[in-house]
């Protein structure tokens, strides 16, 4: 909420490694979490080789976290942020985690 930006987490064990951020293909859906069936044509789209599975508007249910998620990846989608302000984003997540978590492995990334 601090951000004021769209964040997805999900489940690395339930994904493949080759993973693109995309458009969605038209009449694409997925099942959202608490949503239902999904509509994300043209939107862009968290995929890897099953489909996509994440988006700045609602994750699928096929990646989402459990009490059994050992891994897991984070997202922050931003879009229009400068260079510094993508470096306080990424700063500020890497507390927020640290603060919830305490001393665990963290790896972070800025993909632009």
């Amino acid at each position: 909420m601090k951000l004021h930006l769209p964040i997805g987490s999900y489940d690395l064990s339930k994904l493949n490694n080759d993973l693109s951020y995309m458009v969605a293909r038209r009449d694409e859906e997925y099942e959202g979490i608490g949503k239902g069936k999904i509509g994300i044509s043209s939107f862009p789209v968290l995929s890897d080789s099953l489909g996509p599975f994440g988006s700045p508007i609602s994750d699928s249910t096929r990646a989402m976290i459990s009490l059994e998620t050992k891994k897991a990846m984070l997202v922050v989608y931003s879009f229009g942020e400068s260079p510094s302000e993508l470096q306080a984003i990424k700063s500020e997540v890497e507390q927020a985690i640290n603060g919830i978590f305490g001393t665990t492995e963290i790896q972070t990334t800025i993909v632009v």
